[in-house]
Parts: structure tokens; sequence; C-alpha cells
């Protein structure tokens, strides 16, 4: 209440010395500008109590949003980057792929000659298998050697030039990694050998007609080598894949 009368007096005696009058006179106030002043000091009043809120200052509470209001959603067609493409092709549960429309695609096969990356007029063939302990057995320079019971498997290739010229193969710049599975089992990497004729690494020219064989190794436990009923390898480079089955037990 002190700081209300303070403002009070402070007014009133402006107000009285703009008015030009020596101290000792009261000024003639018509009855509208004593209205005035004291609209004036009763805002002035209100604007400083430190009790009071300034309606400029006091915003609303911020409404709570309803949990159980529900959420805006787009249509399909309102999605952004999200328009539907015409014959995009898809793969369904089955594994079949299968375009917006319902029709079937079928997935591109590829030849071992062309996974593998081999000229043309180059044949592939499996030559047959071997178990043994060491490859090759009477050899007096290098040798790959089955761990503690372990056995090699080793599979026989032949590449064929049938054309009537000779032609070079190279079959490292393929890039192909060789897996085998044996008895239906879980595929593994074939063995990485030094071997002149390891058909992951082999490079060399083929006289017109001529063959020559390379092959790839694997090692299987001692226990079941004998009874290997079938393998099959699998032959994957970047973008294509092959499957030969090369024995079975049917």
């Amino acid at each position: 209440m002190k700081h209300k009368k303070s403002v009070m007096t402070v007014l009133i005696l402006a107000m009285l010395g703009l008015s030009g009058c020596a101290e000792n006179q009261i000024p003639d106030v018509s009855e509208e500008e004593m209205r005035a002043i004291g609209e004036y000091v009763a805002y002035t009043m209100v604007k400083y109590d430190v009790g009071h809120g300034s309606r400029l200052m006091d915003l609303p509470p911020v409404e709570e949003m309803d949990e159980q209001a529900p959420v805006p959603t787009r249509s399909p067609e309102e999605t952004v980057g999200m328009d539907p493409v015409d014959d995009t092709p898809v793969v369904d549960a089955s594994g079949e792929v299968v375009t917006d429309e319902g029709q079937s695609m079928e997935e591109p096969s590829y030849s071992a000659e062309e996974v593998m990356g081999l000229p043309e007029g180059v044949a592939l063939s499996f030559a047959g298998q071997e178990i043994c302990d060491s490859y090759p057995a009477d050899s007096d320079y290098f040798a790959v050697t089955a761990t503690e019971g372990k056995k090699l498997l080793v599979l026989k290739f032949s590449l064929t030039n049938t054309l009537e010229q000779e032609t070079s193969v190279d079959l490292l710049s393929s890039q192909t990694a060789y897996r085998i599975s044996v008895d239906g089992g879980r595929a593994g990497r074939a063995l990485s050998t030094m071997l002149p004729n390891d058909m992951a690494f082999y490079a060399d020219t083929l006289p017109a007609g001529a063959s020559a064989e390379a092959v790839l190794i694997v090692m299987v436990d001692a226990d079941t080598a004998e009874s290997i009923s079938s393998v099959a390898l699998h032959l994957k480079n970047e973008s294509k894949s092959h499957t030969i089955q090369l024995t079975s037990g049917e």
C-alpha cells in the first residue's frame, strides 16, 4: 500500500507541474479531465502491483493430447515416395517371383560354364571322386594332407576344348565361389590349395580338342567318408549361381 501511495503522489505532482501553475496554486481541472486522471492512476497502480499478474504474460495452460484421440493417418495415395510401380517384381511367401498383376516370373538360370566364366566352346564335366589321406599321392613337391580324424574328398572335373583352335582358360578372373555339400549337409567352401590343377585358380591354354583335369577338395569325417552317398557342388559369383548334383544316393 505504501508503494501505491508513493506512485499516486508522484503522478499527481507530475500533473500539477505540467499544468504550469505555481507551487501554492491548485489548477482548475474539469470533471472530464479528473475522470481521465483517475483512470490513468488506477491503471498505473494496477500495473505496478506485484500481486497482480499481467494479462500479457498469463498464458493459458497447454491442453494435453487426449490419449484416446485417433492419430491422423494418410492414405496410400498420399504417402510420399510410395506410388505403385507397374510390373514391380516381388517374392511371395513360397519364394516364387511374381509381378503386381500376379504373374509368375521364373528366376534366370545359368549353366556351370556361364557362372565360371568359361570361354565359349569349353565344357565342364564331372569325372569322379576319390577318398584319400593325401593328394596327390605321388607328388614330390606339394600335396594336400588331411588333418587327424579327417579324410580328403577329391572331386575331379574335366575341362574340354570343343573348338578347332586353342583357347585360354582363366577361372580365377571369374571369382567363382565353390561350396560342396555332402549327404545333404551344410555346404562348406572348397579348400584353397597350391595345386596347379586347383579349379578355383586354374589358368592355362587348352589346345583344340584337348582336355585338362581340375580338382576341388574338401575334408570330411573319416568315420563316414567311405559311406558318402550324395555330393552337390554350388557355384556362385557376384550375379550368377548354379548347383550341380554330382552324385546321388537315390
